[in-house]
């Protein structure tokens, strides 16, 4: 079971993630106490304790009358670096999904044709020979 700790880090890290990733900007609100909790589906204290770190670190000021407010001021460039540094360390473990991609979907296809109508399955051939589609594309045409 998750704890508490564990679940104030991660929003934590979801709403610095949005302010370092422009979703959220210098003088904007972040949602109350009451929808973060709703949205995050934790408890208010789990919210509470995720704000006031991002207090603490400076990204935000907290009071009872306005709420949470984004007190940090990034450039374009600022914000199109953090994005960049993001995905720059998580980039071997984007390149393993993507690499498993083919293979979760190449079993999945072969369901679906097993599982396919004889109509379905002549659409597929009938698309698959028309020159306007890329043959990967072929499958989601039909399904569409």
């Amino acid at each position: 079971m998750v704890n508490e700790n564990e679940l104030q880090q991660v929003i934590y890290n979801v709403l610095l993630m949005q302010i370092r990733f422009g979703t959220y900007h210098y003088g904007e609100h972040l949602p109350t106490l009451e929808e973060a909790s709703q949205l995050f589906l934790v408890s208010i204290d789990t919210v509470r304790a995720a704000y006031l770190s991002l207090k603490q670190e400076g990204y935000i000021s907290l009071s009872r009358s306005v709420g949470a407010v984004v007190k940090v001021l990034y450039t374009r460039q600022e914000t199109e670096q953090h994005i960049q540094d993001f995905y720059a360390l998580r980039k071997e473990g984007l390149i393993d999904v993507s690499r498993s991609m083919q293979p979760l979907f190449s079993h999945a296809l072969c369901i679906g044709f097993k599982n396919a109508s004889p109509e379905t399955l002549d659409k597929i051939l009938s698309l698959s020979s028309d020159s306007r589609f890329h043959p990967s594309h072929t499958m989601i045409r039909t399904l569409q």
